[in-house]
């Protein structure tokens, strides 16, 4: 699917709007979609761009990153479960040149901690009101799950221990 959307996306010459995406799991040649993502006719029509799950990589990013300037009317930006890489910095630095985007969606794209701090200052001071990334509440709620699950384990050992404790002390008498 992905080859044939080489081909045919460079004969549309005005998109407004551009959606793909692939079924979770499925391996896209990096190669390729590099390909596919430079085949884009990124102009100032175009309002949603949607790549999810295509294997975009920090090389694809660059490329949607430098093409934005093109995208003045983008009002929907949405690159979910795609492994953006250092990308996510370059797209981070371009994100001023579409000053009419209103929606970002990067759910599933890890970040670091350097990548979502820079990433949340330039969407605080866009047009950007609705902002999905994640990937790093799924892992906040992960950690907060774990050490629960800790902590409820650690209670019923030394209550386990209070009572074992208790009972010894008592035979003891």
């Amino acid at each position: 699917m992905i080859k044939t959307l080489t081909e045919v996306l460079p004969l549309i010459k005005r998109p407004t709007e551009v959606t793909i995406f692939d079924k979770i799991g499925e391996a896209h040649d990096t190669q390729l979609t590099e390909t596919l993502v430079s085949r884009v006719n990124f102009t100032d029509r175009l309002f949603i761009l949607t790549l999810s799950r295509i294997n975009l990589t920090a090389k694809s990013a660059g490329i949607i990153a430098h093409s934005l300037y093109q995208c003045s009317g983008l009002n929907d930006l949405s690159l979910p479960y795609n492994p953006l890489g250092d990308g996510v910095s370059v797209l981070t630095q371009h994100l001023s040149c579409t000053p009419n985007l209103y929606s970002l969606n990067l759910d599933g794209v890890k970040m670091t901690k350097k990548q979502v701090y820079h990433l949340n200052a330039v969407v605080r001071q866009s047009k950007i009101r609705i902002f999905n990334s994640k990937y790093h509440v799924s892992f906040s709620i992960l950690l907060q799950f774990v050490c629960l699950v800790l902590l409820f384990t650690v209670q019923m050992i030394l209550a386990s221990f209070s009572i074992f404790s208790s009972v010894v002390f008592l035979s003891k008498m």
